[in-house]
């Protein structure tokens, strides 16, 4: 991963195929990307500073993530979570979801709010208030609504775009971490073969 990193085009590669896979999800549901561009831009900015690195691998480590790259912590550990979340919401939420005496404009109102509150209350445990999981909690309030309401409301297009983007992400790890599908002949056919997995996932989400 280090290798695959040290190329400046990987790099903003992939921070460019990150933002943008995120901004066709959110304009496709009619959502303001504004928000979201700025949270991300903040969180990139943050990660660009070396000094930044010791503070975010403690962070991080101290929630179980060993491997400190782009891989294991966007996907494994930010994403993967996110999508168990909102495999098994609370049951609270799933009756609102639920009832059919309320509107679907009420619903996601109602489940935006919820999303928002689970994550300020996150973000109010932190120790640190300018670290990495906060800006990460932040970036979420901007995308974490929109993926609540894809997976759990009533909007079928959105549900089709949301499931999509979920099951290109679980390909792409299956891939990447497969020794069907990546070389593990040396550091740099494996740092190849994971950039190819990755753009043809990005290709794909860039059709949804």
């Amino acid at each position: 991963m280090n290798l695959l990193l040290q190329s400046p085009e990987n790099r903003e590669y992939l921070i460019d195929a990150g933002r943008d896979m995120v901004v066709s999800l959110l304009i496709k549901s009619a959502y303001d990307a504004g928000p979201f561009l700025e949270a991300y831009d903040n969180i990139i900015k943050f990660c660009q500073v070396p000094e930044n690195l010791n503070k975010t691998n403690i962070e991080l480590s101290e929630r179980g993530v060993v491997c400190m790259n782009i891989y294991d912590i966007a996907l494994d550990f930010l994403l993967l979570d996110a999508f168990d979340d909102l495999a098994s919401p609370p049951s609270a939420m799933l009756s609102v979801i639920q009832n059919g005496w309320i509107s679907d404009g009420i619903k996601q109102s109602m489940l935006n709010t919820a999303v928002w509150s689970i994550l300020k209350t996150k973000k109010s445990l932190l120790k640190s208030k300018n670290g990495f999981m906060y800006l990460f909690y932040s970036l979420s309030e901007t995308i974490s609504p929109v993926f609540a309401w894809g997976f759990l409301g009533s909007n079928n297009q959105l549900n089709e775009h949301c499931q999509q983007f979920k099951a290109t992400i679980m390909k792409l790890l299956i891939a990447v971490f497969s020794l069907e599908t990546v070389r593990y002949s040396s550091a740099q056919t494996l740092a190849d073969d994971i950039m190819h997995h990755t753009r043809r996932a990005v290709n794909s989400l860039s059709n949804i």
